[in-house]
């Protein structure tokens, strides 16, 4: 049988636990209002980005429409510059009196053509030339070249593969 002491003690802890299940409940309560009220702001925010989405489009095509102009008005007014340059207009002259043949003139190839040209050159040489210290120094070093049948012992040539010293002597 049950004392009244144990009753009191279940009485307690029942109302212990009841409290501490009010508690979750509340503190659970708040959590989901907490993300109710951020779930609307956050359609609410999307409203919003919606609604300027398509003025900020438009406000970029129109920016790029105006660059797109601007860039062929500037080559216009650079041509019509060009034209009216002394070296140009004599330029043109030859060219309509056929002396340009005549007279061995060639027309040049553009800046960026030149440029690239050097470039190309200049990357070729460097690389020819490392090449060339490359083989040079194997053949002093006595190493031979990587595609003969004796260069797949490694990196040692012939003159060292034999010269080979253990790291300790064996006693």
């Amino acid at each position: 049988m049950s004392s009244p002491t144990d009753e009191i003690a279940a009485d307690e802890r029942t109302e212990l636990l009841e409290r501490r299940a009010r508690i979750i409940r509340s503190r659970l309560l708040r959590v989901v209002d907490t993300l109710d009220a951020r779930r609307h702001h956050i359609a609410e925010v999307v409203v919003h980005a919606k609604l300027r989405a398509k003025s900020a489009a438009l406000s970029l095509i129109g920016i790029g429409a105006h660059f797109g102009a601007s860039l062929f008005a500037v080559s216009l007014a650079l041509k019509a510059r060009r034209r009216r340059s002394l070296s140009y207009r004599v330029s043109e002259a030859l060219r309509r009196l056929d002396l340009g043949k005549r007279l061995n003139l060639v027309a040049r190839p553009s800046f960026g053509r030149r440029v690239f040209d050097t470039i190309t050159i200049s990357v070729i040489t460097f690389a020819a030339s490392e090449v060339a210290k490359r083989v040079t120094k194997n053949l002093v070093d006595g190493r031979p070249a990587q595609g003969s049948p004796r260069g797949r012992r490694g990196a040692r040539g012939r003159f060292t593969a034999g010269s080979r010293t253990p790291l300790r002597a064996e006693p």
